[in-house]
């Protein structure tokens, strides 16, 4: 396992907004040689205004912007982008960061990786038939920036890309957005730890070596002073055989996340997009529930979702969960829906409805922000990272914990509870769990009927093509090519 660090100062970013506005603020610190951005990244789109304030009228407001500008001042840039199979996506952002873009001038000591590791197409008596398919037998999943700036490191990582979606910004507006995203900040040793995993991949592959031979080895700062009190762990998730660094593969993030489940005492709260499950995931939870008071499960609902067959899959994983009726009542699943399964929300127009983040926290002791969903493909198949945070500072009342503050903020928002009396209410987190069960007036949850269909009878996302269900929704097709195992 990675080591647990100690000495680290955490930011949890909640939502685009917020977490935009303190990358920008890192990278515009980045103004000279010896300076470096680093971003690993699932998507990335260069051109769409990251600040929307009168802050943003007076300064750079793309990526585009903010990399140009520290191209021009000597900063090395280097990014790994995900190349998904018979796609597009990144290829605007790989040609202006390799410099290839028509009449546009190149970009001083900037270089990307169209990485497309882990995505090899299927063919059937060679016959090529998975290209079309979305996230498609793999995925660079990570959403990872590192900035060294001045001598100073600060590191980012969790659900958000740089994706306009996270704003609500684009048009038409894609479904549920803005999206509700958790995004952290990582100052102190553990910082140098995402320096790390990005040297490790980007020295893995060719390209990264070209290049390396070409620009300029990478930039590799010292490992930072202590910052703060928070103990860091930054796992992964890496299929065998697809990094030469990592040959048997690296499944931390997966033993690191089970691991704290199997040890809660009084409760887990989790934010996952899909919630299908992953055997070693259903063992750690069905081990916990006999301990604790109540699992609270925040998903996307499936009228939402990208993946075919989600909710089949979540009824699946739930049953397991419900199996014990001595504990099955403990199992609490809610979604976005503010006014309901209304048609709006079927049409996808209630805004803020789409769950992306990725976030576990235990008994209010532990916290997990990350890439990490809870599926197969990101415990056992795709490149996924996530950090455990444990804070180490004394508590009183006029200070939280990190993973007690982080909830208290979550569920502020989600319930409608967004006053100093609100968050008084839910500082305990098994006796406030009543106001998911009840919610307040303008509280965004509602309960996750497994059940209900929408206006048009449908009861599951399906396929935008014919495509025979049974075959579909069987496990060999589930396995092998929505949620690799």
């Amino acid at each position: 396992m990675p080591p647990a660090l100690p000495g680290n100062d955490v930011k949890y970013l909640i939502d685009g907004e917020e977490a935009f506005r303190q990358m920008v603020a890192a990278m515009r610190e980045a103004n000279s040689p010896g300076d470096f951005i680093y971003i690993v990244n699932w998507f990335c789109d260069v051109d769409f205004a990251l600040l929307r304030n009168a802050e943003a009228e007076r300064t750079s407001q793309t990526l585009r912007d903010i990399i140009m500008r520290a191209s021009a001042s000597g900063v090395m840039i280097r990014a790994l982008l995900w190349k998904e199979p018979d796609s597009s996506q990144n290829s605007a952002a790989v040609k202006f960061l390799n410099g290839r873009e028509a009449g546009a001038p190149a970009l001083l000591n900037a270089a990307a990786i169209h990485d497309n590791r882990g995505d090899k197409p299927l063919s059937i008596a060679g016959i090529r038939i998975l290209g079309s398919i979305p996230r498609a037998l793999g995925a660079q999943h990570q959403k990872i920036l590192c900035v060294f700036a001045g001598g100073q490191l600060v590191s980012f990582c969790g659900g958000i890309d740089f994706k306009a979606d996270r704003l609500a910004v684009s048009t038409p507006r894609p479904e549920g957005a803005p999206l509700h995203d958790v995004h952290c900040r990582v100052r102190g040793p553990a910082a140098f730890e995402f320096v790390k995993l990005f040297a490790e991949k980007w020295n893995d592959h060719p390209d990264g070596k070209a290049f390396n031979a070409t620009k300029g080895a990478l930039i590799i700062p010292p490992v930072p002073h202590p910052a703060g009190d928070h103990i860091v762990q930054v796992t992964r998730t890496y299929k065998a055989g697809v990094y030469d660094c990592y040959p048997q593969g690296d499944y931390s993030a997966a033993r690191m996340i089970g691991h704290a489940i199997r040890n809660a005492r009084r409760f887990i709260y989790t934010e996952c997009q899909y919630f299908t499950g992953a055997p070693a995931l259903a063992e750690a939870l069905i081990a916990a529930l006999p301990n604790i008071e109540h699992l609270t499960i925040l998903v996307t609902h499936w009228e939402l979702s990208d993946i075919p067959f989600v909710n089949s899959r979540r009824r699946r994983f739930l049953r397991a969960l419900t199996a014990d009726p001595e504990h099955a009542h403990k199992v609490r699943v809610f979604t976005l829906q503010p006014e309901g399964n209304t048609l709006s929300f079927q049409k996808g127009h209630d805004r803020h409805t789409y769950v992306h983040s990725k976030v576990w926290i235990i008994d209010d002791e532990f916290a997990v922000i990350g890439s990490v969903n809870s599926n197969q493909r990101s415990w056992m198949h795709d490149s996924e990272v996530a950090v455990g945070i444990y804070d180490a500072s004394a508590a009183d009342g006029n200070h939280a914990r990190l993973p007690h503050s982080l909830r208290i903020e979550l569920w502020q928002e989600h319930l409608n509870m967004r006053t100093p009396e609100g968050a008084f209410e839910l500082r305990d987190g098994v006796a406030s769990v009543v106001h998911w069960l009840r919610p307040p007036k303008g509280a965004r949850v509602r309960p996750y009927d497994l059940d209900e269909c929408n206006q048009r009878g449908e009861n599951d996302q399906g396929l935008p093509f014919p495509f025979p269900r049974f075959l579909a929704d069987s496990d060999l097709v589930w396995n092998n090519i929505f949620d690799p195992d």
